[in-house]
């Protein structure tokens, strides 16, 4: 008696055709998410990408500056008149890296720093960098 139930349903045109419309519904749904899923990744990866070429450039202009502070350091320093106060080559202490923040806070120019203190401008600019990364 089951088989002949099932038989007449299998027949009954409007039961087929209420599923396949069912089926169908829940197909476009499913591919609906699944493309909304997919948008949401697409601006995503885009957001990544702008911000990876943003920390890339930045990263060039940093490297740049600091090739650039490198190679004043490497230029030999020019020769030292007999009037001028010779240059010392001892390691630095508290006190001129304290005196040359002091002045830089003052407006002090950094090659009247360096003669100042008998530094090279390289290394007042050095001393200088430190002090801003101490402040942040």
């Amino acid at each position: 008696m089951l088989a002949n139930d099932l038989n007449l349903s299998i027949h009954n045109s409007i039961l087929v055709y209420s599923l396949l419309a069912a089926y169908g519904l829940v197909t476009a749904l499913v591919l609906t998410y699944v493309h909304s899923k997919f948008r949401v990744a697409a601006k995503t990866l885009k957001l990544l990408q702008n911000e990876w070429t943003s920390a890339e450039s930045k990263h060039a202009s940093i490297v740049g500056v600091a090739q650039e502070q490198l190679s004043k350091l490497s230029v030999p320093a020019p020769a030292v008149a007999v009037a001028a106060p010779v240059m010392r080559t001892a390691s630095l202490n508290f006190d001129t890296r304290n005196q040359v923040v002091t002045m830089a806070k003052r407006g002090i120019g950094i090659t009247d720093i360096s003669r100042n203190c008998g530094l090279h401008e390289g290394e007042v600019e050095v001393l200088l960098g430190m002090a801003r990364l101490g402040r942040n």
